[in-house]
């Protein structure tokens, strides 16, 4: 790999100059499958659940807020499912916003349908597989 390229996150471009004089745009994509979840928590529910759920994407600390789970729960959940090709992420380019840069979070295509079906066999799996059988006391007489 040229030592320009060193560095650069996937989805991220580069100007890369010639020597003509004229520069080409490079994209860096990854082109990976999507790889399965190897432990799926109420954790990882709950954040799977936050980002099913919203239209647009969801900076970190909107996940940490609706998902009610801590930071230090929340940003490894995020990390993970991003590394494993469920989520893509991007930072803020709004420079007129005050505070720290947000980094946003999504859903990639399969990611959503996968985290649905997560969701849902999380819900299935929670439920009693039967209901449960009353129980009905007896009166004892002496």
């Amino acid at each position: 790999m040229p030592p320009q390229l060193r560095g650069i996150q996937s989805g991220h471009g580069i100007e890369w100059p010639s020597e003509w004089g004229v520069s080409t745009q490079i994209y860096i994509a990854r082109f990976s499958r999507m790889e399965p979840l190897s432990r799926v928590t109420a954790a990882t529910i709950d954040v799977l659940r936050v980002l099913a759920q919203s239209q647009d994407p969801c900076w970190g600390l909107l996940v940490i807020k609706s998902s009610s789970r801590p930071a230090g729960t929340v940003y490894p959940i995020l990390e993970r499912l991003e590394s494993l090709g469920w989520v893509t992420s991007s930072w803020d380019s709004d420079d007129s916003r005050s505070g720290p840069r947000r980094r946003y979070y999504e859903l990639t295509e399969d990611g959503g349908a996968a985290a649905s079906a997560a969701i849902e066999e999380f819900a299935r799996r929670a439920r009693p597989a039967r209901p449960a059988r009353a129980v009905v006391a007896r009166e004892v007489t002496a």
